[in-house]
Protein backbone atom coordinates (compact mmCIF):
# COMPACT_ATOMS: atom_id res chain seq x y z
CA UNK A 1 0.00 0.00 0.00
CA UNK A 2 2.96 2.29 0.70
CA UNK A 3 4.05 2.44 -3.12
CA UNK A 4 0.48 3.32 -3.57
CA UNK A 5 0.23 5.94 -0.92
CA UNK A 6 3.85 7.40 -2.66
CA UNK A 7 2.70 7.59 -6.18
CA UNK A 8 -0.50 8.92 -5.53
CA UNK A 9 1.09 11.86 -3.45
CA UNK A 10 3.50 12.17 -6.38
CA UNK A 11 0.71 12.14 -8.96
CA UNK A 12 -1.27 14.50 -7.15
CA UNK A 13 1.06 17.60 -6.37
CA UNK A 14 1.35 19.99 -9.39
CA UNK A 15 -2.02 19.48 -10.21
CA UNK A 16 -3.75 23.07 -11.50
CA UNK A 17 -6.71 24.33 -12.16
CA UNK A 18 -7.63 28.19 -12.85
CA UNK A 19 -5.65 29.76 -9.72
CA UNK A 20 -5.74 26.81 -7.70
CA UNK A 21 -2.65 24.39 -7.45
CA UNK A 22 -1.92 21.59 -5.36
CA UNK A 23 1.38 22.02 -3.56
CA UNK A 24 1.25 18.92 -1.63
CA UNK A 25 -0.14 15.72 -0.99
CA UNK A 26 -0.31 13.21 1.60
CA UNK A 27 -2.24 10.14 1.58
CA UNK A 28 -3.95 9.11 5.04
CA UNK A 29 -5.77 5.42 5.66
CA UNK A 30 -8.75 6.54 8.73
CA UNK A 31 -11.92 5.61 8.90
CA UNK A 32 -15.08 7.52 7.26
CA UNK A 33 -17.89 8.09 9.53
CA UNK A 34 -19.62 4.88 9.22
CA UNK A 35 -16.20 3.46 10.33
CA UNK A 36 -15.48 1.99 7.32
CA UNK A 37 -12.17 2.32 6.14
CA UNK A 38 -11.35 5.17 3.72
CA UNK A 39 -8.94 7.00 1.92
CA UNK A 40 -8.34 10.49 2.70
CA UNK A 41 -6.24 12.61 0.14
CA UNK A 42 -5.04 16.02 1.95
CA UNK A 43 -4.17 18.55 -0.27
CA UNK A 44 -2.02 21.75 0.75
CA UNK A 45 -3.60 24.04 -2.29
CA UNK A 46 -2.27 27.61 -2.80
CA UNK A 47 -4.02 30.15 -0.87
CA UNK A 48 -7.39 31.36 -2.28
CA UNK A 49 -7.46 34.36 -4.20
CA UNK A 50 -6.87 37.72 -2.29
CA UNK A 51 -10.13 39.34 -0.82
CA UNK A 52 -12.22 35.70 -1.12
CA UNK A 53 -12.88 33.20 1.34
CA UNK A 54 -12.01 30.23 -0.25
CA UNK A 55 -11.27 28.77 -3.46
CA UNK A 56 -12.94 29.09 -6.51
CA UNK A 57 -15.93 26.60 -6.89
CA UNK A 58 -14.68 25.65 -10.66
CA UNK A 59 -11.82 24.99 -9.65
CA UNK A 60 -11.98 22.88 -6.59
CA UNK A 61 -14.59 20.54 -9.01
CA UNK A 62 -11.78 20.70 -11.97
CA UNK A 63 -9.52 19.59 -9.18
CA UNK A 64 -12.09 16.85 -7.65
CA UNK A 65 -11.92 15.41 -11.42
CA UNK A 66 -8.25 15.49 -11.80
CA UNK A 67 -7.97 13.05 -8.72
CA UNK A 68 -10.38 11.11 -9.65
CA UNK A 69 -8.73 10.96 -12.95
CA UNK A 70 -5.45 9.79 -11.07
CA UNK A 71 -6.94 7.63 -8.61
CA UNK A 72 -8.62 5.90 -11.82
CA UNK A 73 -5.53 5.67 -13.36
CA UNK A 74 -3.84 3.79 -10.38
CA UNK A 75 -5.85 1.18 -10.19
CA UNK A 76 -4.90 -0.26 -6.70
CA UNK A 77 -7.38 1.51 -5.14
CA UNK A 78 -10.58 0.19 -3.76
CA UNK A 79 -11.56 1.72 -0.93
CA UNK A 80 -13.87 4.82 -1.14
CA UNK A 81 -11.70 8.65 -1.33
CA UNK A 82 -12.33 11.67 0.15
CA UNK A 83 -10.63 14.90 -0.30
CA UNK A 84 -9.40 17.74 2.43
CA UNK A 85 -7.82 20.95 1.37
CA UNK A 86 -5.86 22.87 3.12
CA UNK A 87 -4.54 26.55 2.46
CA UNK A 88 -0.97 26.85 2.10
CA UNK A 89 -0.31 29.60 4.55
CA UNK A 90 -3.43 29.80 6.56
CA UNK A 91 -1.70 32.91 8.36
CA UNK A 92 -2.69 35.05 5.17
CA UNK A 93 -6.07 34.24 5.43
CA UNK A 94 -9.10 37.01 6.72
CA UNK A 95 -9.52 36.07 10.96
CA UNK A 96 -13.04 35.52 10.33
CA UNK A 97 -11.57 32.87 7.50
CA UNK A 98 -9.83 30.93 10.48
CA UNK A 99 -12.63 30.98 12.44
CA UNK A 100 -14.06 28.23 10.06
CA UNK A 101 -11.03 25.85 10.29
CA UNK A 102 -11.10 26.14 14.13
CA UNK A 103 -12.89 24.25 16.33
CA UNK A 104 -14.32 27.59 18.83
Amino acid sequence: MQTIDAELEGKLQGLKSGTTEVLSAKVRHEADSEGEPALFLELTLTNPPPGEETWPTDDIWALRKMVGDVVASLGGVTEPWFMRFYPKDPGELEPSDLEEQLDL
